[in-house]
């Protein structure tokens, strides 16, 4: 089981702490592994926007004291003023012919 114990927003950073409990094979617990990707998952699914992942973490319950982890991650930063540079590219074209001069070429029947 997952516990997100806490995501706490403040003013330029995202901090996420997750707890989970230790596994047990007497309760039938399964081994959970969670890292960044599980993380950002579990943004996306609360509809919290973020950014890059400046701290992170990979925690799994086979240990107690693998059991916690927290991850960081900036605020998404509004960019509207970025344009799209896709009509400036310059297409290159190259020329499948280098000769300078017209060529012609003569069949020769050999008999």
């Amino acid at each position: 089981m997952t516990y997100v114990k806490d995501i706490h927003i403040t003013g330029d950073e995202i901090r996420v702490t997750i707890d989970l409990k230790a596994y047990c094979n007497r309760n039938h617990r399964k081994i959970v592994v969670i890292d960044t990707c599980k993380v950002e998952k579990i943004l996306k699914d609360n509809n919290i926007q973020f950014g890059k992942c400046t701290q992170g973490a990979t925690i799994n319950n086979t240990r107690p004291q693998h059991c916690h982890g927290t991850w960081i991650f900036e605020k998404p930063t509004a960019n509207h003023n970025h344009k799209n540079n896709n009509s400036r590219k310059k297409r290159s074209h190259k020329k499948l012919d280098k000769s300078e001069k017209n060529v012609i070429l003569i069949e020769q029947n050999q008999e």
